[in-house]
């Protein structure tokens, strides 16, 4: 994706020294890159003849893929990269930066102490599994994350800007569409689940997200299984009911009329699958969240 840059920003120019590593040592320390900075932000571009060597460092860092594609090596695996993957990497990794193609990414990197208080505060992306943390944005989201990245680099180098623009990440990712597709899934397996969260969509049952998948029907069942661990009927049943109690909650709606909006014919039916869901009545849900006023 080519990201069109106001000409009242700064642009994120390639010379930044953060990952062009082949004159620094294996581990790379953050009294080196920025030390006076709260963060350090810079947009690169890669191509197959310019690899990354593997490397360390002693801070903690976000990138992800404005444009083509390529693969992170690290101590955990392998991982193939496409415009629009989110990489979450930890202190404690070593990963290297391969391109296919030209790859044009962004890189912000802050120091261990933001790091440590925000995973004690939050629950953030840095998981503990031997590979980091990835994530897929869409079009949409890739493009608010490339404003959000000019701002930045315009922002004062303190550690509030560095964490409010963290926690807006942490914010965007929250509120991706359910189910939250691993970045590795295929791409026909991630249109449908995006797909599926509008109501003229869920309302018509898992066939509507066969469909949207345009593969069989028992081969989106086991791919369903194998990357979300759930059957497509139960995915449709945890939309439906999520878009339920936003109606109760947000509007006027009859329970009757929010049941068939849903899809669901049956009234007693629909009363079990709330229930199950929220362990409350509809009725009960809707008196619950307007007794807050």
């Amino acid at each position: 994706m080519s990201t069109v840059l106001d000409s009242s920003v700064p642009v994120l120019r390639p010379v930044d020294i953060l990952l062009s590593f082949f004159d620094m040592p294996t581990i790379i320390q953050w009294k080196n890159i920025s030390p006076k900075d709260a963060f350090h932000i810079a947009r690169h571009w890669k191509t197959p003849d310019e690899p990354t060597r593997m490397h360390g460092h002693d801070f903690a860092e976000v990138f992800w893929i404005d444009s083509g594609s390529g693969r992170q090596i690290g101590s955990g695996g392998s991982q193939p990269l496409q415009t629009g993957d989110l990489v979450f990497i930890r202190p404690v990794d070593s990963h290297a930066l391969e391109s296919t193609q030209t790859m044009q990414f962004t890189n912000v990197a802050f120091p261990r102490d933001t790091y440590d208080w925000l995973r004690h505060r939050y629950a953030t992306p840095w998981t503990d599994t031997p590979i980091p943390a990835m994530f897929h944005l869409e079009s949409g989201q890739l493009h608010r994350l490339a404003h959000t990245a000019e701002e930045l680099f315009s922002a004062p180098r303190t550690r509030f800007s560095i964490e409010r623009f963290l926690l807006n990440l942490f914010h965007m990712l929250v509120r991706q569409p359910f189910p939250l597709v691993p970045a590795e899934a295929p791409d026909w397996f991630r249109h449908a689940c995006i797909e599926i969260n509008k109501p003229e969509h869920f309302r018509r049952g898992s066939g509507a997200f066969v469909k949207l998948a345009g593969r069989g029907a028992e081969h989106v069942a086991r791919v369903t299984r194998d990357i979300l661990h759930e059957k497509p009927s139960t995915v449709i049943t945890q939309l439906r009911m999520q878009y339920a109690a936003r109606q109760l909650a947000m509007t006027d709606a009859k329970i009757m009329e929010i049941a068939l909006d849903c899809g669901l014919t049956n009234l007693s039916h629909f009363y079990r699958q709330f229930r199950r869901q929220f362990h409350i009545t509809p009725q009960a849900y809707r008196q619950q969240q307007r007794g807050l006023a």
